[in-house]
């Protein structure tokens, strides 16, 4: 039974790694998304059918992002959740027109607390601390 466990966790490692890379797109991949993002971020699926930033689908994202040891593209994300709150007053559904009008639960706290507590990094936290302040300020006057 562990043989099993062991050849279906790395079949599943090969084939995140195989299409990770489709579900990495870069700020070129944006010429039509009305609110195009900064930095380089994951998008659900691998290919070119969704390639909006999604929040609730990046924060289950960077999750296996942790197990992967891509630290790099959960800082993206979380820079463009940033980007996001500073252009509307909070992370946005999606960054395209459509979906700017609403929002999810509010994972980029816990996206902050995971990367801080990789890095250690204070500037980070206290840019991290900005913005989620700015984003709970923005709900609270709604």
């Amino acid at each position: 039974m562990e043989h099993i466990r062991k050849e279906s966790v790395a079949a599943l490692r090969d084939y995140i790694n195989t299409h990770l890379p489709g579900t990495i797109h870069a700020v070129d991949d944006q010429k039509d998304i009305e609110h195009p993002l900064n930095y380089p971020y994951t998008s659900p699926c691998s290919g070119h059918k969704f390639r909006e930033f999604y929040y609730w689908d990046t924060y289950f994202t960077c999750l296996g992002l942790v197990h992967m040891d891509r630290w790099d593209m959960i800082l993206n994300n979380i820079k463009n959740c940033f980007d996001l709150i500073d252009k509307f007053g909070y992370v946005p559904n999606y960054n395209r027109y459509h979906g700017c009008n609403r929002s999810q639960p509010p994972f980029l706290v816990n996206l902050v607390d995971m990367y801080y507590r990789h890095t250690g990094d204070l500037d980070f936290l206290r840019e991290g601390v900005e913005h989620l302040e700015k984003e709970m300020v923005f709900w609270y006057d709604q």
